[in-house]
């Protein structure tokens, strides 16, 4: 499928804040991308999307929108937070983002609103984006703030049905998981979504009765990943955290080098072990009280599900995925249901994993 992009009215020029003015502007957008096309385009808005995050990943950011516009059109917002910038106003500027549904076929295209802002004029950012929210559709806020405070979190969550965080970008992953469960506030982290294709092939591989693997009887378990990637890291303990909620586990103690986790047959013990940073292969290894032992290894060319039980063949699958991409997360997420009661079962149980796989990497 090809995705065109078409810049408006000389390179985004930035105009001064006002939403009437933002509303002109995107009427008038779209006789000059008609003219150039020579033909009409559709304007499809399944939803809104707000992304408030810091000014070095926009162009990221905008990058993953290309890619999920496709699977989801929507009224893009790019809030645009540039802790440097003292001016008391916010700019914007806006553009179209269109793709091509089948060959031959006219563009379908949705909008991007670019709202630019610094700390004096962040006060204005729920002012500037609630009167051009498209009414009686889906409002997504997705944001990966990092370490950067922003106290009108809260006010522009007044205006969306459910928030989308990333763990993985701040400077404390294991806080961010507590405040996701503090608040009343449909929430829900971007790894959950990224995680899905580990939980179903899991799944998968566990209906098949020749894997001669007790779920029920895990004692072991050991994590390993990258030194110091915080994506690996809080994907593990998200998919820890699934499998223990699902399996009814209850961390127990936290001591030395080794976290214990009370399950309903018995003591598991988690160990963490870290390769050198240069390895992207990441493994999850389970025991259980038979010396079975189950893998989920994670590397470049993909996923490989390894069952090894005493007096049996070795049963293994390799699966050419990893768990999604930043794009195909938030696709996900943005055409399914966000399924938070399961998400918040797993993340009680990832927070102390979390917390202690980080402790322990600081020692090592």
């Amino acid at each position: 499928m090809a995705i065109n992009s078409f810049a408006v009215f000389a390179n985004e020029t930035s105009i001064a804040l006002s939403p009437e003015q933002i509303e002109r502007e995107l009427s008038s957008m779209w006789k000059p991308i008609n003219e150039a096309q020579g033909t009409s385009v559709s304007r499809v808005v399944l939803g809104n999307v707000l992304w408030l995050g810091c000014a070095s990943r926009i162009e990221h950011v905008r990058g993953v929108f290309q890619r999920v516009i496709p699977k989801y059109p929507a009224r893009i917002f790019l809030l645009d937070y540039q802790p440097d910038n003292t001016s008391p106003e916010m700019v914007a500027a806006v553009n179209a983002q269109c793709f091509l549904p089948a060959p031959g076929a006219a563009p379908v295209c949705c909008e991007v609103i670019h709202l630019a802002f610094g700390p004096a004029s962040a006060r204005h950012v729920r002012g500037a984006v609630a009167p051009l929210l498209v009414p009686d559709v889906q409002t997504v806020l997705w944001t990966g703030l990092g370490a950067i405070p922003f106290p009108e979190l809260e006010a522009l969550q007044q205006h969306v049905d459910r928030t989308i965080r990333m763990a993985s970008l701040t400077d404390n992953p294991v806080q961010h998981f507590r405040s996701t469960l503090e608040t009343t506030h449909p929430t829900i982290d971007l790894s959950w979504f990224r995680t899905t294709p580990l939980r179903e092939q899991v799944t998968a591989f566990f209906d098949d009765p020749q894997a001669g693997f007790d779920l029920t009887q895990v004692r072991g378990v050991e994590l390993g990943g990258p030194t110091g990637a915080a994506l690996p890291v809080v994907v593990a303990a998200m998919f820890i955290g699934w499998l223990g909620a699902r399996l009814s586990w209850q961390v127990a103690e936290n001591i030395g080098d080794h976290l214990t986790i009370a399950s309903p047959s018995g003591l598991i013990t988690v160990f963490p072990w870290f390769c050198p940073k240069v390895q992207d292969e990441r493994v999850i290894r389970l025991t259980d009280s038979n010396g079975a032992t189950f893998e989920v290894q994670l590397g470049p060319d993909g996923m490989t599900l390894r069952c090894c039980t005493p007096g049996r063949a070795v049963l293994e699958r390799h699966l050419r995925l990893h768990e999604l991409s930043e794009d195909e997360a938030l696709g996900l997420a943005l055409n399914t249901p966000s399924k938070a009661r399961h998400f918040r079962e797993a993340v009680v149980m990832a927070i102390p994993i979390l917390d202690f796989i980080k402790r322990t990497e600081r020692n090592a």
